[in-house]
């Protein structure tokens, strides 16, 4: 029988999708959804002051969707625009990773920094193991026919035994006998077959397990881009942090 993972697949793109959902709206925030749909309607505070406390969060909910850059009150707005214009920050030329932590809190030492290179690492050995086990047994436009204990890949012109790296065109398989391998005779029915039913059954074979190498190759790529985003931001988050964490303590400083 032809066996493929494209059903669990199916799932893990749901589990994907929802699990960027969730984080994008961890990220934004449900209060910035509500206010966004609340402008749509024009439905707004009618206490001048709380309206005036809601454009002040909007702002810190902006600046960290503009920039990338969370910080703690309007009051680190204040200071943050004064570092810049000041010189003490360079302005932000990309958008910054995004932090738990608001920005100028804590400083971050180089240690933080061994952390945040360990976690690339372990995304890398996840990615690598992960497309290689699910890979495992399985070649492109080729689908996987299993029994009880074996399995040979068959496409439209070959049947390949794994076991034995040896490929099986329409000749040699005509020449099989039953004493060959049980499994390699079963599956060369499908390339021997005139049967349009059988055509098809293989066909969707392929096709279903060509979307195994798609899928894998979809989550590697977010995987990757995940890690290309830490290891180019990280450093330039550090930097700015530490920079106006130093501004604020000098700020802080009697005069």
């Amino acid at each position: 029988m032809f066996t493929s993972l494209t059903s669990n697949f199916d799932l893990i793109i749901k589990v994907i999708a929802l699990a960027l959902f969730l984080l994008l709206l961890a990220y934004v925030g449900l209060g910035f959804v509500f206010r966004f749909a609340f402008k749509i309607f024009k439905i707004k505070f009618s206490h001048p002051n709380m309206e005036s406390a809601d454009n002040k969060i909007l702002d810190l909910q902006l600046i960290r969707l503009y920039h990338g850059i969370n910080l703690d009150s309007v009051s680190d707005i204040d200071l943050f625009a004064k570092a810049i214009i000041s010189g003490k920050i360079q302005t932000p030329k990309r958008w910054l990773l995004p932090s738990c932590l608001p920005l100028g809190k804590t400083r971050m030492e180089n240690k933080h920094s061994l952390f945040i290179y360990l976690l690339i690492l372990l995304i890398v050995g996840f990615t690598v193991s992960f497309a290689g086990s699910t890979l495992k047994g399985q070649k492109y436009d080729y689908a996987r026919f299993s029994d009880a204990q074996n399995y040979v890949l068959i496409s439209n012109i070959y049947v390949l035994d794994p076991s034995t790296k040896k490929y099986y065109n329409k000749q040699h398989c005509n020449k099989l006998t039953i004493d060959d391998n049980e499994i390699v005779r079963t599956a060369c029915d499908y390339i021997l077959t005139n049967d349009t039913q059988m055509k098809e059954e293989l066909h969707e074979a392929i096709r279903a397990s060509n979307m195994n190498f798609q899928v894998v190759g979809i989550i590697c790529s977010i995987l990757y881009l995940i890690i290309t985003c830490i290891f180019i931001t990280y450093p330039r988050l550090q930097k700015i942090n530490n920079e106006f964490y130093d501004f604020k303590q000098e700020e802080e400083l009697p005069t």
